[in-house]
């Protein structure tokens, strides 16, 4: 019996070997595809439990009659090396105590400008939950995080700067050669 199998391995065409090639691919794409959606499906658990979990007034639903714009107003700088982040946020802090607000740094551990889903969920619970923090300019390296996937009413705005990418460049090369 192996003989035999062993005989017809070895005689397979050429168009035999491209479709067992093939139905392999396919088979694989497939476990690939139900594994990725297995793992969605467990990242937005989460998600769903922090939707509920928040009060009304903080959830999309919530009315925005009675919503004192300037009270809660929650500003995010999600700061890009070397185009003035560090001036523009100097003059914030100079500006925080007479204009009433506040001004926090988003620490980032090791640099990893995107914020993992537990700590996009953590973040998401303490802008909107920190009533005592608010108004405020949250200023960090980090990236866009979508507020809106979170059922969050009241969303934060987005500020940035910009510069020249040479300009850029060049305040980065000084920045190694000499420092801050």
């Amino acid at each position: 019996m192996l003989r035999k199998l062993l005989k017809m391995w070895i005689l397979l065409r050429p168009t035999h070997w491209l479709i067992l090639i093939a139905l392999c691919a396919v088979t694989c794409a497939g476990y690939w595809l139900l594994w990725s959606e297995i793992r969605l499906e467990h990242a937005f658990k989460p998600l769903s439990k922090l939707g509920d979990s928040l009060t009304p007034d903080q959830h999309a639903s919530s009315t925005t009659d009675d919503f004192d714009f300037e009270e809660h107003l929650v500003v995010l700088y999600n700061r890009v090396p070397k185009t003035g982040s560090t001036s523009f946020v100097n003059i914030a802090y100079d500006l925080c105590k007479p204009n009433k607000f506040h001004v926090l740094h988003i620490n980032v551990t090791a640099n990893m400008h995107v914020l993992s889903l537990p700590n996009q969920i953590q973040f998401v619970r303490n802008v909107s939950r920190w009533h005592e923090m608010k108004p405020a300019l949250y200023h960090g390296h980090m990236a866009f995080l979508d507020f809106s996937k979170f059922q969050i009413a009241h969303k934060p705005i987005y500020i940035n700067l910009v510069r020249k990418p040479l300009d850029r460049l060049v305040s980065y090369y000084y920045f190694l050669r000499f420092g801050d």
